[in-house]
Parts: C-alpha cells; sequence; structure tokens
C-alpha cells in the first residue's frame, strides 16, 4: 500500500482468497478487493482491509446481474 502522506510503501496481509485480476479501490480509510480470477474461475468475493485492524474481513459478495 502506497501512504501519499509518507510518500512511502507498506506491505499489507495477505488476502483471505488470493486471486489475479481482481480491482481495488479505497473508501472511507478502508481498501476493497473485488472480484477477480481464481482457479480458472472468477470470483465475486469482496474483502475489506481495516488499516486499524491491519486486517483483511470478507463481505458481502458480488451478485450476478440479469439483463
Amino acid at each position: 500500500m502506497f501512504d501519499d502522506v509518507t510518500k512511502q510503501w507498506y506491505s499489507l496481509p495477505s488476502l483471505r482468497h488470493p486471486r489475479a485480476g481482481l480491482g481495488l479501490a479505497g473508501a472511507g480509510g478502508r481498501l476493497y478487493a473485488v472480484g477477480g480470477w481464481r482457479d480458472h474461475r472468477y470470483t465475486g468475493q469482496v474483502e475489506m482491509y481495516d488499516p486499524i485492524l491491519d486486517q483483511w474481513t470478507v463481505v458481502a459478495p458480488l451478485q450476478p446481474v440479469s439483463y
């Protein structure tokens, strides 16, 4: 994680569900890891990183959209 105040990079704990090709966004002082691929399958898993607790927590998964 890059801290734009101190201009330094920091290591974070590993995700609870490692995956590739995920999206990452910050909101409300937390980071969100969204979706991605694991074992050649798409996952709708969403995890939130809390810097105060220094841990990732699984939150509600993405829901498929029907058209």
